[in-house]
């Protein structure tokens, strides 16, 4: 077994004191931008057209998800406690956009 001294973090202690969490200063972020908006605009666009239809159908699923909320609170609920449930279970599709790197269309 080893002694304390020769005992070390399983992550070293670099990776625990120095983690990448990923914040940027906004020029670099504005760079990160700048490529990604490059990288999907050169995206194949039948690979385009497929996580558009992906998007589509997370925010379907959203908007069903929301009206089922909406159709079964009924009367027991009152009424702008049933909008918000249907506003935060809606934006559950948008989340399964962001997450699932799906590409929302728009003008």
């Amino acid at each position: 077994m080893a002694g304390a001294s020769e005992m070390t973090h399983p992550f070293g202690a670099q990776d625990c004191l120095h983690a990448d969490v990923g914040a940027l200063l906004p020029p670099d972020m504005a760079a990160r931008a700048e490529r990604a908006g490059v990288e999907k605009a050169a995206m194949d666009p039948v690979a385009t057209l497929v996580l558009a239809g992906l998007a589509g159908a997370f925010i379907t699923f959203g908007a069903l998800f929301s009206t089922t909320v909406v159709a079964g609170a009924g009367e027991a609920l009152p009424y702008g406690v049933t909008r918000l449930l249907a506003g935060l279970v809606f934006s559950l599709g948008l989340t399964f956009v962001l997450v699932g790197a799906a590409a929302l269309l728009r003008t």
